[in-house]
């Protein structure tokens, strides 16, 4: 029973530091990934699905302000 109320005590406190502090640990382990991965070649394959995620966002932007774009006799207007 004593050892049961100890391991409660230290899980309560375990937790509240963690609510306390979790936040800025978080923070300090984002900034590092972000740092690790502005190190990383240019090549690596992480990097390139992230670009290659940013050109797909960019190409959904320019295709969704071409469909929004001005329609004639209820059909889309000649894309060029």
């Amino acid at each position: 029973m004593k050892k049961a109320i100890i391991v409660a005590g230290v899980l309560v406190a375990v937790f509240a530091a963690l609510r306390r502090f979790g936040p800025a640990l978080r923070e300090r382990a984002m900034k590092k990934c972000e740092q690790m991965f502005e190190h990383m070649p240019e090549d690596f394959p992480p990097k390139r699905m992230m670009r290659g995620i940013e050109e797909i966002r960019q190409q959904n932007v320019e295709i969704l302000h071409q469909l929004s774009g001005p329609r004639r006799g209820g059909k889309l207007a000649a894309v060029d």
